[in-house]
């Protein structure tokens, strides 16, 4: 049995929670699971610890088929220690990028020393994986098992009151036009006020016909909405906030293209690009900065095109010869959907966790560390 103890699941937003969510349904599907989890604001972090610590022992106790405890992320490894010690339940982690480059000297301290004495990381991304070698953490505690995602919610099958719903949010903009999208949380690293600035009026000279759909919020939203004002971009940009699932789905389905413009920011990587993902099971084809963890959610020439983040032109001519050539995306388009059912499906991803789980606890029946109680076959 998996114990699941994860800090980032919905009702909050964003790539880890998406994770973290799917993770515990699809494994649940392939083993008995256990979760323990916290969908709220991080304001009130300390107090989620307090009762991770205070309900992961009362469940351990009072549940002997625990043999595998699963921390959503970096920042709970020193909870995996005190478990693990506690306990003699071997321990994973899942790293995203971010939370082993945290700026922080004391985190920088802490955590790898914590991540050690874990029995196995699972790295989203070869990118991220590369960070933990670089803190001094063994090649073989480290497994790269990339995102996953449920090719079902991304169906063509969305819906038409969404569809309609979307066009309303965007006044008027989205008539006629091709859209292109970004979604993703408004902070430097997500390239949008570069994208503004430096490619999408390239873009907009040669394909004037076109939107830009943002999605997502964060401390940006002020920065970005006062450059399309003064750039002169409010009839072609439509800033929509936080969204719920449907409409999200039918902005996936409504764009010609999606676009990554990320750009290097010292500290502040992507890990691994979940809505690259989400872009091509929605049959949508990805423009993206060959950046960070990207280059693992986005292959060229099978679910995108990868640019330098520094090359603003050649970002400008990938777009503007995909929209100018509908048959030629209609058909990337197609080879990025099926290429993301064959390798990123949580059908296939959720496998390979639950196999690195019996791993890791085979390996801790072969050890004899796991208590007498914990050790029915597997």
């Amino acid at each position: 049995m998996i114990l699941f103890i994860t800090r980032k699941h919905p009702p909050s937003i964003g790539g880890m929670q998406k994770l973290s969510q799917s993770l515990t349904i699809e494994v649940g599907k392939l083993a008995p699971t256990s979760t323990i989890s916290w969908g709220h604001s991080t304001v009130f972090l300390p107090f989620f610890l307090l009762y991770a610590i205070v309900r992961a022992v009362l469940t351990i106790l009072a549940n002997p088929r625990i043999q595998v405890i699963h921390i959503s992320d970096a920042l709970l490894a020193p909870l995996g220690v005190f478990l693990k010690g506690l306990f003699r339940v071997p321990v994973v982690v899942t790293l995203h990028g971010l939370d082993i480059t945290f700026d922080n000297t004391f985190y920088q301290w802490l955590i790898p020393r914590c991540l050690r004495h874990l029995d196995k990381l699972i790295c989203v991304s070869s990118y991220t994986r590369d960070q933990c070698l670089r803190r001094g953490i063994p090649a073989a505690l480290c497994e790269v098992v990339p995102n996953g995602v449920n090719m079902q919610e991304f169906t063509c099958d969305f819906s038409p009151d969404a569809l309609a719903g979307l066009e309303e949010r965007c006044g008027g903009r989205l008539a006629g036009r091709k859209a292109l999208l970004t979604v993703g949380r408004l902070i430097e690293r997500k390239g949008v006020v570069h994208f503004l600035d430096s490619i999408y009026p390239r873009v907009l000279a040669r394909c004037p016909d076109t939107c830009y759909l943002i999605v997502g919020d964060g401390p940006l939203r002020e920065l970005i909405e006062t450059r399309i004002a003064s750039l002169h971009l409010e009839d072609h940009v439509a800033l929509l906030g936080q969204v719920d699932d449907a409409t999200l789905k039918a902005a996936y389905h409504r764009a010609a293209l999606f676009v990554m413009p990320n750009i290097p920011v010292p500290n502040d990587i992507e890990g691994f690009g979940l809505v690259a993902l989400e872009a091509g099971a929605a049959e949508r084809f990805v423009v993206a900065s060959r950046l960070d963890g990207i280059p693992e959610a986005v292959v060229s020439g099978q679910n995108g095109v990868l640019v330098d983040p520094d090359d603003t032109q050649g970002f400008a001519d990938a777009i503007i010869a995909l929209l100018q050539d509908d048959a030629a995306r209609a058909a990337q388009a197609h080879r990025a959907r099926e290429f993301v059912r064959q390798q990123y499906s949580w059908d296939i991803v959720a496998r390979r966790y639950n196999d690195l789980f019996r791993a890791v606890v085979q390996k801790a029946l072969e050890r004899g560390d796991l208590p007498r109680r914990r050790r029915a076959p597997l």
